[in-house]
């Protein structure tokens, strides 16, 4: 126990200091590569790389990343334009695009346990955060001014 360790009344002390001082030898933590853009020819993830535990905190900070840039286009203060509104929602989320394109492929070559606990644990989150895109009433309003001009904003192909 740890009280015959650290006796005395400053024993919190203690182990909050021998704390302190582990994190001072530990090696920095290492960057997930499925948040980063790849250097590689045509964008290929850098499978080398990839561990199965980075896919669950790469889906979490990917839908975050996203959710802001949504955000950042709902709460544009300018008009809405084909350009700040569509093309801007899709070029938002690459993060996220990134991250399920390689899950996905990973999950249906070679899956395993820890791949199938992630799938199972993210199904539902990312079922949520389409939810709050899509019913996302400041983002609607946006979309619905754009539909509302499309008759004079020349979309058409054979133009």
């Amino acid at each position: 126990m740890m009280r015959h360790l650290v006796p005395g009344p400053n024993g919190l002390a203690a182990v909050a200091l021998l704390a302190l001082c582990a994190c001072a030898f530990t090696t920095p933590a290492r960057a997930n590569p499925l948040l980063e853009p790849s250097t590689l020819p045509l964008g290929a993830p850098a499978f080398d790389r990839i561990q199965d535990a980075d896919f669950a905190p790469a889906f979490t900070a990917a839908m975050s990343a996203h959710l802001a840039e949504v955000a950042a286009i709902a709460n544009d203060p300018a008009a809405p334009t084909f350009a700040n509104t569509l093309v801007a929602l899709e070029k938002a989320g690459w993060q996220l695009r990134s991250v399920n394109l390689v899950f996905t492929a990973l999950v249906g070559a070679n899956t395993n346990d820890a791949l199938q606990a992630v799938q199972q644990d993210i199904a539902p989150k990312l079922a949520a955060h389409r939810d709050a895109i899509f019913l996302d009433g400041k983002l609607f309003a946006r979309v619905e001014a754009v539909y509302a001009q499309r008759e004079g904003l020349k979309l058409d192909a054979e133009d």
